[in-house]
């Protein structure tokens, strides 16, 4: 029920149930792109035909969920144009190029929105890291 609600509200302003859906769709396959190209060193002929059209697509559509308004805005705007620019910067095999174009799609990713933040933590294979939230701190 709930995939059918996060698809249906893909037309209006992304919520936290979007985001989070979100985040088990589209951040594995980030972080996991991410982490094969890093350990690599290099930009390799496989990787960008196996993982580099998952990646962005999954990047692209993350960057979408970014929007805080009912149509893309500046946020998820910049966040595509960067997903982009990556692929972009992939494909001409220059790594240090490549690693510098991802990590602006890390950095233009908002801290906070209508779902929570859209930041990508690369150092959990979930792109994401549950915090532990104490009784006296959860807003009922």
């Amino acid at each position: 029920a709930s995939t059918q609600n996060a698809k249906a509200s893909i037309d209006g302003v992304p919520d936290i149930n979007n985001l989070n859906i979100g985040r088990q769709r589209y951040l594995p396959k980030i972080v996991g792109g991410y982490n094969a190209l890093k350990t690599a060193g290099e930009v390799e002929e496989k990787w960008l035909t196996k993982t580099l059209p998952k990646m962005t697509q999954a990047m692209d559509l993350w960057g979408a969920l970014q929007r805080r308004e009912m149509a893309p805005d500046k946020f998820s705007r910049k966040c595509q144009k960067d997903a982009k620019a990556f692929e972009k910067a992939a494909k001409t095999k220059d790594y240090e190029a490549t690693m510098q174009a991802f990590q602006m799609y890390l950095d233009d990713l908002p801290d906070s929105g209508p779902g929570g933040s859209g930041k990508i933590d690369v150092s959990e294979p979930t792109g994401f890291r549950i915090e532990s939230v104490s009784n006296s701190e959860r807003q009922y």
